[in-house]
């Protein structure tokens, strides 16, 4: 994400604050500062990881105009569901 891979001589919150020069979101940088915790028992499982990045696609397609205007394959599908045609759903 930052171009550089995490360097292991510089501490953590100086390799997160890489990606705050890249103008990442928030919430990005939260799931990839989790993922790169130096203490494997520290970051989060496939679990959590998967439920984090949920969290985040969602409060992304809610809270933003990019996000609102974007169709992806769970919109198709409810599309199908309800108008029982391959039609894509107006935005």
């Amino acid at each position: 994400m930052t171009g550089m891979p995490p360097p292991r001589s510089y501490e953590w919150p100086w390799q997160i604050s890489r990606m705050d020069d890249k103008g990442f979101s928030e919430g990005i940088r939260d799931i990839v500062g989790a993922m790169l915790k130096p203490h494997p028992a520290d970051r989060p499982n496939t679990f959590q990881l998967v439920d984090k990045v949920d969290a985040e696609w969602r409060r992304w397609r809610s809270t933003t105009s990019a996000g609102r205007e974007f169709v992806d394959v769970e919109d198709e599908m409810a599309a199908r569901r309800i108008g029982g045609s391959g039609r894509r759903m107006a935005v």
